[in-house]
């Protein structure tokens, strides 16, 4: 036999042989990798319910599956062929049932987020609700003193009893993605991060904006009819704040409302203006230090600390008789707990055929202001003629 001849023999041999060998090899190598896996799916069956019929889910199927899509991807198979060998398995262990209990360590992290963003939370004065309704009692003016003569008749008084009630209404984030987005572009924990992230930040926001702004279940500070209201000069808009507006805004809250520690809630877009304002010495009223607890900056606006708040009103807002500072101390508000924040996840109905899995967030809380009088406002002036 020639050399010509001897090569075309092995090339021949190559070609029928070697597709045969290297397969027999993956699968040997697949099977080894996949057998750790087993334990694994075994001890997950038993640990969790399914919810599905136990045709539609045998194990065996399911690891048939599993092994023809790795070994897809290890033979460099096209996309279509992985593709179409992931889609039927990732439908093999649907939940038909409705869902999963959001694991302990989502639970906690949402919370952290919602805790961290949460304005209104930090400061406001929290109470829990047993029931869906609380009466809360307060005190608005106290017992008079007088003088009185030797052997004088006492004169009598007695303290102004109010009340106020807090109803508790139910605040929900409804959030979806496909079987799809979790299993192949994001791992669990990246889900779950980023899900903790939009829920809390949605529902800091909320809360915020319902108690400080503008509410459809509450009385928000700034459209609250019965604080001390300070007016701008006519014609006056944001852009036109003033050091005077300020002092008369701090000034209109009784001493003893100051006792605790108030705050001046505004927008960055209103902090802009201020940054420029100057006392009757040309030094800025407003400055930043660093905390000596855990050194973040923190602002203060004559001689008490702001609060960049971004649901309070923009410049983009702004006209005339608008609300859109806050000045008071949020131990004045009554926060009612009513239920705080769960989170369970599932499928809405219609949506487990499309493999679209659902994450619910509800509250339920409420809110009132105690003594309004502990809050000052500043608005716009009116509009020129």
């Amino acid at each position: 036999m020639d050399q010509k001849e001897l090569q075309t023999t092995l090339e021949t041999t190559l070609k029928e042989v070697l597709p045969g060998v290297v397969e027999a090899q993956v699968d040997a190598k697949m099977d080894e990798k996949v057998s750790s896996l087993e334990k694994a799916i075994s001890n997950l069956n038993a640990s969790i319910k399914l919810g599905v019929d136990e045709e539609k889910t045998n194990l065996n199927e399911a690891k048939k599956t599993m092994w023809a899509f790795f070994k897809a991807l290890a033979k460099c198979h096209n996309d279509a062929e992985v593709a179409s060998v992931k889609a039927t398995y990732l439908n093999e262990g649907t939940n038909s049932e409705g869902g999963y209990m959001v694991p302990e360590e989502f639970a906690r992290e949402v919370f952290r987020v919602a805790t961290n963003a949460w304005i209104v939370r930090k400061y406001a004065r929290i109470i829990p609700m047993g029931t869906d309704t609380k009466n809360i009692s307060t005190i608005t003016n106290s017992i008079v003193a007088y003088w009185t003569d030797e052997a004088g008749a006492y004169t009598g008084s007695k303290p102004t009893v109010g009340n106020c009630q807090l109803v508790a209404y139910k605040i929900t984030a409804l959030v979806s993605a496909t079987n799809e987005l979790i299993e192949d572009n994001m791992t669990d924990q990246e889900i779950w991060s980023l899900m903790s992230e939009l829920i809390g930040e949605k529902i800091a926001e909320f809360e915020d904006e319902n108690v400080l702004v503008a509410s459809s279940k509450f009385t928000a500070l700034l459209a609250d009819t019965n604080v001390n209201i300070t007016n701008m000069g006519t014609g006056e808009e944001f852009a036109n704040i003033s050091y005077d507006d300020l002092i008369d805004v701090m000034r209109s809250v009784p001493m003893k409302f100051k006792k605790g520690t108030p705050r001046w809630f505004m927008s960055q877009d209103i902090v802009k203006y201020i940054e420029k304002l100057k006392d009757n010495e040309g030094q800025p009223i407003l400055f930043s230090t660093r905390s000596i607890r855990d050194g973040q900056l923190e602002n203060y606006l004559l001689w008490y600390p702001l609060e960049v708040v971004d649901v309070m009103p923009w410049d983009s807002t702004s006209g005339a008789e608008k609300a859109f500072v806050l000045f008071g101390d949020l131990k004045h508000w009554a926060f009612g707990d009513r239920r705080q924040l769960s989170l369970s996840a599932g499928y809405i109905s219609g949506n487990w055929e499309k493999d679209i899995q659902s994450l619910k967030a509800s509250e339920r809380i409420a809110g009132h202001v105690i003594f309004p009088k502990a809050f000052g406002v500043l608005k716009t002036g009116v509009a020129s003629a």
